[in-house]
């Protein structure tokens, strides 16, 4: 088993929250001397298990705050759309799910929109939403 796909594995399914990669690399290989391209690897399959357990436990919402909006345990999965008048872009965010209330409170104090999957589909559906270069 390479140690990229132990990281990665351990990262993504530890359920106790995402820990430190030095921890997490600890308690994977333990004392094994590893050079500076398995230290790559594991670097990159940490990453890659931490991104798969935030897609299946992070609750998604869509905004058109700025990044400067973003604190703790939350990340820009992408740029999704703009407002129809195109004066402000659509984020798809990632949050944890213990801090997804304030982050909605903080995208609100500065009169952003934070939405649901659902409020998001329901803005596309309607066409309120530019998706891409046209009207969705």
């Amino acid at each position: 088993m390479s140690i990229a796909y132990q990281i990665g594995f351990t990262a993504g399914e530890n359920g106790q929250g995402e820990g430190r990669m030095s921890d997490v690399l600890f308690e994977t290989i333990g004392h094994e001397h590893i050079g500076a391209r398995d230290c790559q690897d594991a670097r990159r399959g940490f990453e890659a298990g931490i991104t798969a357990n935030r897609r299946r436990t992070w609750d998604v919402r869509y905004t058109t705050a700025p990044e400067a909006y973003d604190s703790f345990f939350t990340f820009t999965v992408a740029v999704v759309g703009t407002t129809k008048c195109g004066h402000k872009t659509w984020r798809k965010v990632m949050i944890d799910p213990r801090h997804t209330e304030w982050h909605e409170g903080r995208y609100g104090s500065g009169l952003h929109p934070c939405h649901t999957q659902k409020g998001w589909d329901e803005l596309v559906e309607y066409g309120l939403v530019m998706v891409g270069n046209k009207a969705a």
